[in-house]
């Protein structure tokens, strides 16, 4: 898996690719999920130190957004920041299907008042591990169910 982030630059170029895509061959048929990687800008202090620059995360979503949504059945955003910016993030952007937040000061608590549906909380250090079953139903649309926790 590479490292990814939309919004982290070093000059004009960003440092690490913005998304991916992974198709994934079921039974029904192809099912095709872009993967963004974004960081909150709350996390600049820790940029600058090494020459980089984190750009506002709704700047370069924007424009990449029309071709993953043409492109991809299902869009993830994997965010590291705060859950209040990871709603905000989905309140302008719900396209995306699912937003799975990491930040060490994220608890389970406060992830617990968004919609499980579409919010994965890996907690501290990436301790909680979720599954979130994608598939298609019988009309061949895509169907992304609730995030199931693993202890």
């Amino acid at each position: 898996m590479p490292l990814l982030s939309a919004n982290l630059y070093r000059g004009p170029s960003r440092v690490f690719l913005p998304y991916i895509l992974h198709t994934v061959d079921l039974l029904a048929g192809e099912i095709t999920i872009a993967v963004i990687g974004l960081i909150s800008p709350k996390h600049a202090i820790y940029a600058q130190n090494l020459d980089l620059k984190i750009v506002d995360p709704q700047e370069v979503i924007k424009p990449l957004m029309p071709k993953l949504r043409e492109t991809a059945d299902v869009i993830v955003c994997l965010f590291n920041g705060a859950t209040s910016e990871a709603t905000a993030l989905q309140s302008s952007f719900p396209m995306f299907d699912i937003v799975v937040v990491s930040n060490a000061k994220t608890s389970v608590a406060e992830s617990s008042s968004l919609s499980a549906d579409q919010f994965v909380n890996t907690e501290t250090k990436g301790k909680l591990i979720w599954s979130v079953p994608i598939n298609r139903d019988i009309t061949g649309t895509v169907v992304v169910e609730k995030a199931q926790r693993h202890l």
